[in-house]
């Protein structure tokens, strides 16, 4: 039976997975809004879990910052520590902080998602394709992590805007955020979420930004017209749309939030 590592192994053996992860990455997949930033994302040319098309906003000038997201399809990687490390909630490995590495771990699926946090490097060891509703929010606990270091957080809502001003909808599960955005967004505002927002702060007013352009539509509860053929996540029953394949306005970059509307379930 292998010596358990230690921290400072783990540490190591992280940023030595992002070097060859640096090295071996040469496909660029693009560069893509994240919320207030822009994500540039590089793959090897053989790789499970490259971001479906329009699974992300092609990049829109004013981002707070461009950072690198490393995708690798194998890797001579041992998951070892991830069995004898006490991981939290979504295989959050908290120890692994005090490194300066926020990590998120799946021994069993052999998955990970790293960020170095002082250099904001970032990587992701797929080994199978992510099933539709992770891809319709491709890297949430990347999102997350970026957020907060820039000040910012990632809000369970809708939003909308008109005439650049933003209207946030907040509502448990199952209350018609989807519905009324997306009803919003053919009656000509723009688009900017259906579940998960980001909303920071400049010179004390909020602002909300675009982090994911797709919608996800409980089967038989909705029509609209706009929308193309969508992926059905079985999961949870819906179908999931990319709305940079329909006729559904995005909004670019962030804007002021100016109202809140809270719907009841």
């Amino acid at each position: 039976m292998a010596k358990p590592q230690s921290l400072g192994e783990i540490g190591a053996s992280l940023l030595a997975l992002l070097h060859l992860a640096e090295s071996a990455c040469q496909l660029q997949v693009g560069s893509f809004q994240f919320g207030m930033r822009t994500i540039s994302v590089f793959a090897q040319r053989s790789v499970a879990g490259i971001p479906w098309q329009d699974a992300l906003v092609p990049n829109a000038n004013g981002g707070m910052g461009d950072y690198p997201l490393y995708i690798l399809s194998r890797a001579d990687y041992d998951f070892g520590w991830a069995r004898t490390t006490p991981l939290a909630a979504y295989g959050f490995a908290r120890d692994l902080e005090n490194l300066g590495w926020l990590v998120m771990a799946d021994p069993e699926a052999q998955t990970l998602v790293a960020l170095h946090v002082e250099s904001r490097r970032a990587l992701l060891l797929a080994r199978t394709t992510p099933a539709p509703r992770h891809q319709a929010e491709f890297m949430r606990g990347l999102a997350h992590w970026h957020s907060v270091l820039d000040g910012n957080f990632l809000l369970h809502a809708g939003a909308v805007s008109h005439r650049g001003r933003v209207a946030l909808v907040l509502g448990k599960g199952g209350s018609g955020k989807t519905s009324l955005v997306l009803h919003c967004a053919h009656s000509g505002w723009k688009f900017l979420g259906d579940n998960v927002v980001e909303v920071g702060f400049a010179a004390g007013e909020p602002l909300a930004a675009l982090v994911y352009p797709t919608a996800k539509v409980r089967r038989n509860s909705i029509r609209f017209e706009a929308l193309t053929q969508g992926a059905y996540d079985p999961e949870n029953g819906k179908d999931i749309f990319f709305l940079q394949r329909s006729e559904v306005n995005l909004h670019a970059g962030a804007a002021p939030v100016v109202g809140c509307v809270m719907l009841a379930p």
